[in-house]
């Protein structure tokens, strides 16, 4: 009597050869299922002939796949007794998985027979061949997912666009080239961002409201604009490889170091100072939404310049010069019980002082709480705090922990080689693997300690290098407020007891555990 069944089949792309793979293994359920034992049970399945078929979808992760599950949910209503796959690959790659479907699908009576490796799940002697051949599928889809990244690597090394184009350009033989219509848009969100100091909505509205669509033909919104005003292809610096594939099972993925970027050059939409003056509004916006203070652009000094009793510094005009303004206590000035001194002081004296202090650290780069008294150069104070929350003498361990963990995945790939050819049995082969698996996870969660402290490492550096780079940069007569701040936190006026005035500078340098 012929067993009641089903056929299964599966393929990752649509490309032609995958679908002529596609159409033979259907052909071959048709065709062969009586010479095997088998009556393909008819009004189910995806064609409703007894085959289930998936096509265009990946075997590592089956709760994603429509017509496996359901399958696996008529299996439980008993219309038929075996699975047919043409081959262990083409049911999963995902070993852990696989064999929880095998053993669930046993609680219904139902087996699979894999046709190529001629297995049934049904035979317990079988249950270990099965375990192997998904573990080899599992192993070839991750060394198949290598090369993709390896090529996707080597066309990105020679300026190939790898991923949907930005708005503003076009994919043409895999090289982006401006779309000049777009490329226009890109111009005018900027400027009405920089320079017309429009909000995000308001900037998103108008372009709704113009029928100005994205690239997709949909409405803007706020994170897409978000991300045109932030993208630094628009400066002509096409940026490949800041993320890869960690672990194509857990779905991780790894963000890059920027020594393992690439880095290529295209024409630009948008010129350098424009783009830094966005990221500058943006920044700015942001520090003033979170301490929930008006929004200021007139006023270098606005929210930086503060008396001692914590009143801000009120900016103010002269009656009798215009143009001429200078900066009194706001505390006092609204009641005189509040503060004992005016603080009296011409924006010019203010500005006077940035200028020598700027100048000062412009030639030996040095930092303090006060104005001239200095403790640690810069580069002093950044490595202090490297040194006592980031200790880097791990760093040094890397490259003899990764030489290990590379000993040990070799080492559990050749298990697999072994027992194939019979020079260990199955119990060596667990006892083997377990052990190998239990040091490759200790190891492995040493090295992303590791690598997690040299990110961090990395990112106080480079905090470092804008903070330096925007006090070089600095120019008092050109400068606005966003750019001040991003080197100056906090400017408090002093009262001394000759009646001179001393200023107390707090840096903008992202680092608060230390004292400078």
């Amino acid at each position: 009597m012929l067993i009641p069944a089903v056929g299964y089949c599966r393929v990752s792309s649509n490309s032609d050869d995958q679908k002529r793979s596609y159409d033979a293994q259907i052909k071959d359920f048709r065709e062969n299922a009586k010479k095997l034992g088998y009556e393909l049970v008819q009004g189910i399945g995806t064609f409703g002939d007894g085959i289930y078929a998936d096509r265009g979808l990946s075997g590592k992760a089956l709760d994603k796949i429509p017509e496996l599950n359901r399958m696996f949910k008529e299996a439980e209503k008993g219309q038929f007794e075996a699975i047919l796959v043409s081959n262990v690959s083409r049911f999963a790659r995902n070993a852990a998985q696989g064999m929880d479907k095998i053993r669930d699908l046993k609680k219904y009576n139902v087996y699979l027979h894999f046709i190529t490796q001629n297995i049934k799940s049904c035979n317990h002697s079988d249950e270990f061949l099965i375990d192997f051949f998904l573990v080899f599928a599992q192993n070839e889809l991750r060394e198949m997912s290598r090369k993709i990244q390896s090529g996707i690597r080597k066309a990105q090394n020679s300026g190939v666009w790898t991923s949907q184009p930005p708005y503003g350009y076009d994919k043409i033989n895999g090289y982006l080239k401006i779309n000049n219509k777009e490329a226009e848009n890109v111009k005018n969100i900027f400027d009405m961002y920089v320079n017309q100091k429009m909000s995000i909505n308001k900037i998103s509205q108008y372009l709704n409201e113009n029928n100005i669509t994205t690239k997709k033909g949909k409405m803007w919104q706020h994170t897409t604009l978000r991300h045109i005003l932030t993208n630094l292809i628009y400066t002509g610096k096409q940026i490949g490889h800041q993320r890869e594939m960690d672990d194509i099972f857990a779905n991780e993925i790894r963000i890059t170091d920027e020594d393992e970027w690439i880095e290529n050059n295209i024409e630009a939409i948008i010129d350098k100072e424009t783009f830094q003056a966005a990221q500058n509004e943006l920044n700015y916006r942001k520090e003033f939404f979170e301490h929930k203070k008006k929004y200021s652009s007139v006023n270098i000094l606005s929210n930086i310049f503060y008396c001692e009793c914590g009143s801000a510094m009120k900016r103010m005009q002269r009656s009798d010069k215009k143009g001429v303004f200078y900066y009194v206590c706001s505390g006092r000035h609204k009641d005189k019980t509040i503060c004992n001194d005016y603080h009296y002081i011409k924006e010019e004296e203010i500005f006077d002082m940035l200028s020598k202090l700027f100048a000062k650290f412009a030639t030996d780069e040095r930092s303090g709480r006060a104005f001239y008294t200095f403790k640690y150069t810069f580069k002093e104070f950044y490595q202090m705090y490297i040194e006592k929350y980031l200790s880097d003498e791990e760093l040094n361990k890397l490259p003899a922990l990764e030489e290990k963990i590379k000993k040990l995945e070799n080492r559990k790939s050749n298990l697999n080689i072994m027992l194939a050819d019979g020079d260990i049995d199955k119990k060596e082969y667990r006892k083997l693997k377990q052990k190998t698996e239990n040091e490759l996870k200790e190891l492995t969660t040493k090295q992303n300690m590791i690598l997690n402290l040299k990110n961090e490492i990395n990112k106080v550096w480079r905090t470092y290098q804008e903070f330096v780079k925007a006090l070089e940069n600095f120019d008092i007569d050109k400068s606005t407020n966003t750019e001040l701040r991003k080197i100056i936190e906090k400017i408090t006026i002093l009262a001394k007891k000759d009646s001179s005035k001393e200023f107390v500078v707090d840096w903008n340098i992202d680092i608060k555990d230390l004292e400078l």
